[in-house]
């Protein structure tokens, strides 16, 4: 269920990113793979990542209530919240995608161009 659940949220990010969408970081690419922005779709709000955003939700929501009606202590409850959890990061993930939260700033440190300009210690 682990597999099945993070190919069909790895599925829908690449086909959402396709598609477009508002928040795609291409700042962190290197020259040399410039050509790869050329199979990104238009920065905008796509109705299939709306789509996507709502049925990861939707689907982390059902995995949660499933995992609370288990039994405590049980297999089934241990199994219900890593997929709880494990759909609660595909969730997230779609989020990044919509908001305008530029990651590219939390990757910065290891780009080489900015490496250069930190003083050494």
């Amino acid at each position: 269920m682990v597999f099945a659940l993070l190919f069909v949220m790895r599925l829908s990010t690449k086909l959402a990113i396709y598609a477009g969408v508002p928040n795609m970081s291409t700042d962190i690419l290197p020259a040399h793979l410039d050509y790869l922005k050329s199979y990104f779709g238009p920065r905008r709000l796509t109705p299939l990542l709306v789509a996507a955003i709502a049925a990861s939700i939707a689907l982390t929501a059902w995995l949660g209530s499933l995992a609370y009606a288990a039994p405590s202590g049980s297999a089934e409850a241990a199994g219900a919240s890593l997929l709880c959890a494990l759909a609660a990061l595909g969730a997230l993930e779609h989020l990044f995608l919509a908001l305008p939260f530029r990651d590219g700033a939390l990757w910065g440190w290891a780009l080489p161009a900015r490496r250069r300009d930190l003083p050494l210690s």
